[in-house]
């Protein structure tokens, strides 16, 4: 393992990773903590700061083209913050139940599904662990994009299950 992928790439790259690590770990911390207090609303408030500062860090990151300068993960970069914008009403609103479901959600979507896309081989943080600079040939840049579009749509079952589990009492 060693760092000089991350300390020689871009300062928006630099950026991204030092905010989304951040919001792992924070968002982590706040899902397993006690809810609704003063500690809560502090940690949740430096939680969607650091998601905003990753989500929109990661529109100026273009190492997977598909569309122009664009991926599909770069959707969550718009996604994100207004998942969190809509999480923030339903706390306001006293809608807790769906403040905690839309959180649960975009920890999933932007910190975990997202995150794991950079451990993919070519990607920094898979250099960083691994040490290899040259993605292999069944993830090249569009078996990566089959393999994102592939675990959004376990995803999304998956949420959708957990919601009809929920609504089930199970």
């Amino acid at each position: 393992m060693h760092l000089d992928p991350i300390l020689n790439a871009s300062p928006a790259i630099q950026l991204h990773a030092l905010a989304a690590v951040s919001a792992l770990l924070l968002g982590a911390a706040v899902l397993w903590q006690k809810k609704g207090g003063p500690r809560h609303r502090l940690q949740g408030r430096l939680w969607v700061a650091l998601m905003v500062i990753t989500s929109l860090s990661g529109l100026f990151i273009h190492e997977i083209r598909m569309f122009g300068n664009f991926s599909p993960i770069h959707l969550l970069s718009i996604l994100v913050p207004i998942a969190l914008a809509r999480a923030v009403m339903h706390a306001r609103r006293g809608r807790i139940e769906e403040h905690r479901r839309v959180m649960r959600l975009t920890f999933v979507w932007g910190m975990l599904v997202a995150g794991g896309f950079t451990f993919m081989p070519g990607r920094i943080n898979y250099q960083i662990l691994f040490g290899e600079t040259r993605p292999m040939a069944l993830l090249s840049e569009h078996g990566g994009i089959i393999l994102l579009m592939a675990a959004m749509v376990i995803a999304l079952w998956l949420a959708r299950k957990s919601r009809i589990a929920a609504r089930s009492g199970l």
